[in-house]
């Protein structure tokens, strides 16, 4: 059946078709087929999955804010801080909340007037804070 005629098949078969059904000239080139009906998939996939159109790194940056509302005297290292803080503009500034941007480049970390504190370190060898 993978090379019958839609119009050739009966109700039934070509209702199991469904996306699956090639178009026009699509046996001629397998590749192309399959990059569109992956497309087609993908399509109707993230219709039913609401959430997979959220962006990450807002729903990060809203995240850590969440959780420094919940402590009683908030401090965060932004690890990879250089330039600026994804999430200062989100933070509730009475709240007293010490940011300490930490970078492996001094240079990044100047340009970064958001937070309250800077640390050069290469965090792969471990954090610039006592214990």
């Amino acid at each position: 059946m993978s090379d019958a005629n839609p119009s050739s098949l009966g109700m039934r078969d070509q209702s199991r078709t469904g996306i699956f059904s090639p178009t026009a000239g699509s046996w001629t080139n397998p590749v192309r087929w399959f990059i569109n009906l992956n497309r087609r998939v993908a399509a109707s996939i993230e219709r039913k999955i609401p959430y997979a159109r959220e962006d990450l790194y807002r729903r990060y940056d809203r995240t850590v804010v969440e959780c420094l509302q919940r402590a009683p005297k908030p401090v965060v290292a932004d690890v990879g801080g250089g330039r600026s803080c994804s999430f200062y503009e989100l933070l509730d500034r009475s709240q007293n909340v010490r940011v300490v941007a930490v970078d492996i480049s001094e240079e990044e970390l100047k340009a970064n007037e958001e937070v309250e504190e800077t640390r050069v370190a290469d965090v792969s060898k471990g954090l610039p804070f006592e214990d």
